[in-house]
């Protein structure tokens, strides 16, 4: 194979590894700190969901509740 060719298959090989991490891995983790978050906090933090236009959640999407927690 030519090099064009070769580095064609690297690219579109990290394009779709590039995909295939931000879908899987960050929706997973995503899920995994809405739950373990408040645990670990005691009801203290929220997570906000992944696509949520409520203000108030700092950029880590974190917010403390209303009621002081």
């Amino acid at each position: 194979m030519s090099r064009k060719k070769l580095f064609a298959l690297d690219v579109a090989f990290s394009a779709i590894t590039n995909l295939f991490e931000l879908l899987v891995v960050e929706f997973f983790l995503h899920g995994t700190a809405r739950i373990i978050v408040p645990l670990l906090s005691f009801g203290r933090i929220v997570v906000g969901d992944f696509y949520l236009e409520e203000s108030g959640f700092n950029w880590f999407g974190l917010k403390r509740r209303e009621d002081g927690r």
